[in-house]
């Protein structure tokens, strides 16, 4: 079973046209919760993309390990500079692994039946969130990083939700999870009361560092495997579009740590079916400042799923050796705004 794990449910995410979302900035909550037929007007984002020139980043670096299957899912905690990913490389379903930046062996942190997938740490590095199916279909779980105790089970659904994003007080979690006609919504959930809360169709949301805001993925009319990121606060309220590659779908959000920019996948080709691997993948960053995204990688690797950590760092999935593992880069980006003279790029380098 190669990559049965995040790679599925990226082609789901990806293929997922059922959902129609408007793309208009500050849409009311109300007409998102209604599905919108394929001929409905939209509102376009301008968008005004710079030629690629040079390459956008330093130092890329070969995070985990070559071996057998996949590494995938990766996020990092900050303090003890530790990785926490998925690897269907030394067991037969995806398991969640943690590793030193710095190097060192996996170390399993997950076991029994299930594909485990999408941890995430919560803000103290004390415990780790992730989606697992080994209850027959995709649930949240909460585990001690150390390994100390078993899990704690958050939402007992029969439908499957998935992506636990911890906030940044590590009180709560935002999640998506799909309704009995295949829709996913986004959903917050405080974790000591167990109060759920319904916000917008979507996926992969993401905490923003202040707290104050959720980046997520939305389906668009654009057609299948054309995804849109879009920013929502918290409670709901202030529903915007964000600009971002044009002709391919945007995937997979995750903050800078300052809250300013967003890196994002995009995805050229749609996938046909859910166990298929991303094609042209790339990495782009979008300035929320208002300046027109720019690709940060722009070759033949399949790059995707980045989380852009504490220590400046992007750790993102690539198959640039031929095998999907972890990788880590330093984005530079340009050093003068987009508009009137010309950004300037650093020259590429081999």
């Amino acid at each position: 079973m190669q990559l049965r794990g995040t790679i599925a449910l990226l082609s789901l995410l990806a293929t997922s046209a059922a959902l129609v979302v408007v793309g208009c900035r500050n849409l009311p909550r109300e007409q998102l919760a209604q599905l919108r037929a394929p001929d409905t007007p939209t509102t376009a984002v301008d968008l005004v993309v710079p030629p690629f020139r040079g390459r956008l980043y330093n130092d890329l670096v070969h995070v985990t390990p070559e071996a057998p299957g996949a590494a995938f899912d990766v996020d990092f905690e900050p303090v003890t500079a530790t990785i926490v990913f998925a690897s269907d490389g030394y067991t037969e379903r995806p398991k969640l692994f943690t590793q030193p930046v710095a190097g060192g062996s996996p170390v399993q942190r997950t076991f029994g039946i299930g594909t485990d997938i999408q941890p995430k740490w919560s803000p103290d590095g004390k415990w780790i969130a992730f989606a697992s199916d080994r209850d027959g279909n995709f649930d949240l779980y909460i585990i001690p990083s150390d390994g100390s105790g078993g899990a704690w089970q958050v939402t007992r659904d029969s439908a499957d939700e998935l992506h636990p994003s911890w906030s940044p007080d590590g009180e709560s979690l935002a999640y998506c999870a799909r309704d009995e006609r295949g829709i996913w919504h986004l959903w917050k959930v405080h974790l000591e009361g167990g109060i759920r809360t319904q916000l917008v169709p979507g996926l992969f949301p993401e905490w923003s560092p202040d707290g104050s805001r959720l980046a997520f993925q939305s389906p668009s009319l654009r057609g299948p495997g054309r995804d849109e990121l879009w920013i929502i606060g918290v409670d709901g309220e202030g529903l915007t579009p964000l600009p971002t590659a044009p002709d391919a779908g945007a995937i997979q959000p995750s903050w800078d740590p300052y809250g300013d920019r967003i890196v994002f996948s995009t995805i050229t080709e749609p996938v046909k079916r859910p166990w298929d691997q991303p094609r042209a993948a790339d990495l782009w960053i979008v300035d929320l400042n208002g300046a027109p995204p720019f690709r940060l990688t722009d070759d033949q690797a399949q790059d995707y799923a980045p989380t852009w950590a504490l220590d400046g760092r992007i750790y993102f999935t690539s198959d640039r050796r031929g095998g999907h593992r972890i990788l880590s880069l330093e984005p530079i980006g340009p050093v003068s705004p987009f508009g009137g003279d010309p950004p300037l790029f650093p020259e590429e380098t081999p």
